[in-house]
């Protein structure tokens, strides 16, 4: 079947040991490398951040009010004193650090992200994760199952709500050996990434030849599993032979039956 053209976007620097990998299997022509991203857990981490500074401001803010007023008021003994703080300060102070030193780990950190590829070659792809690395021909692929979920995410600004909706993936592709992967939306790019895993495995798993159908008015499986008996899901089941047609649309699965 006529591959996808799929540019490299980036100067990745391959790994030798992922290109030895690639070699030994005969991988063919390197497509594209898909690189996970941390973006959201960041983004987080800046907003905790954030809030975890504005406690501590206000801590700040107490500390120094009751200072004043300690100076003005002869009243206020250091006894008094260090127990308003206490009472008024402690409960910003904990809610502060609850939020701030969470909030720089997520924000700072770089952890495994930049060591998490999936190499897309023409006969299969290649997973690393850190020191991990894991090579899925096409034909050595078992089943892959699959959930794509539509998230709404609401938020306020006083006056008005407003809501966005985010799509969630999440893959589970198993080797013939045992061995299993994730593939979610840690990958920017995870729906262009499963559309092309699911054609290639379709083509694979199939006892006959299929066509693979350019997506139109259609309607999906988001929640799926694929393997050698055929595709579905816990209300229904369609094996190969009754398939006429399949489609990938955005990480999801369509099937069209024979008639």
């Amino acid at each position: 079947m006529a591959q996808k053209d799929l540019l490299l976007t980036a100067p990745y620097d391959i790994p030798p040991e992922v290109q030895q990998m690639a070699k030994e299997v005969q991988l063919g022509e390197l497509r594209k490398v898909y690189g996970a991203s941390n973006h959201n857990i960041k983004k987080t981490g800046i907003i905790f951040t954030i809030t975890g500074g504005v406690f501590l401001g206000i801590l700040a803010l107490i500390l120094i009010l009751l200072t004043v007023l300690g100076n003005i008021d002869a009243h206020f003994s250091p006894e008094i004193m260090l127990i308003l703080m206490l009472y008024l300060g402690l409960p910003f102070l904990i809610l502060g650090l609850a939020f701030l030193l969470p909030g720089c780990y997520m924000a700072f950190r770089r952890g495994i992200y930049p060591y998490w590829h999936i190499y897309l070659w023409q006969n299969g792809f290649v997973y690393e994760k850190g020191k991990l690395r894991q090579v899925f021909r096409w034909n050595q692929i078992a089943s892959i199952e699959g959930n794509v979920k539509q998230v709404e995410y609401y938020r306020s600004n006083g006056r008005h709500t407003f809501v966005s909706e985010r799509t969630i993936y999440f893959y589970k592709v198993r080797h013939q050996d045992g061995g299993e992967i994730e593939l979610s939306s840690i990958f920017p790019e995870i729906a262009e990434l499963i559309d092309a895993v699911l054609e290639e495995s379709a083509q694979q798993l199939a006892y006959c030849e299929i066509n693979v159908a350019h997506p139109k008015s259609i309607v999906a499986f988001t929640s799926f599993a694929l393997d050698r008996q055929g595709i579905g899901n816990d209300q229904e089941k369609v094996s190969w032979e009754e398939i006429q047609e399949i489609a990938m649309k955005n990480g999801a699965v369509v099937v069209r039956k024979v008639e």
